[in-house]
């Protein structure tokens, strides 16, 4: 059995019912995804760090979004997140910040899932990018 939930983000009051709903689940089977108009990377980072303290080792997922669907609504500049609890899936996650090459890209990603158990992936890519000028010279994606 699979159920699922989405919720729109303004705080994290809105957490709650994620953590109650979750409550008593395995983490490894809770697929978090975020979906996000709201392209400020410290307002996300808080989220995230808010999700991993509350649901210390989940996965999560996400991507910019050019608008936003919950509950029938379609919204612009909010963040919606969906959360997944499978009954016996186990969710694994990987990143990759190779943006160059996609071909080498999902072969990074498909040996980071690699697993005899794994049965379907969900990849957000990067629309748009930009050379990340911290000095890391990872490439970012800005979509």
């Amino acid at each position: 059995m699979i159920s699922s939930f989405s919720i729109r983000y303004k705080s994290s009051f809105d957490l709650e019912e994620l953590e109650i709903k979750a409550a008593g689940n395995p983490t490894e089977h809770i697929l978090i995804q975020v979906f996000s108009g709201v392209l400020e990377q410290s307002r996300i980072l808080t989220l995230i760090d808010e999700i991993q303290q509350r649901l210390p080792g989940v996965s999560i997922v996400g991507t910019s979004t050019g608008g936003e669907i919950v509950d029938g609504q379609s919204l612009e500049e909010e963040i919606v997140i969906n959360t997944t609890i499978f009954e016996h899936t186990r969710v694994t996650t990987a990143i990759t910040f190779q943006n160059d090459d996609l071909s080498a890209a999902g072969k990074e990603i498909g040996l980071g899932l690699k697993n005899d158990e794994t049965r379907v992936a969900i990849v957000f890519g990067c629309g748009l990018k930009e050379k990340n000028h911290q000095g890391s010279g990872a490439t970012e994606c800005n979509s």
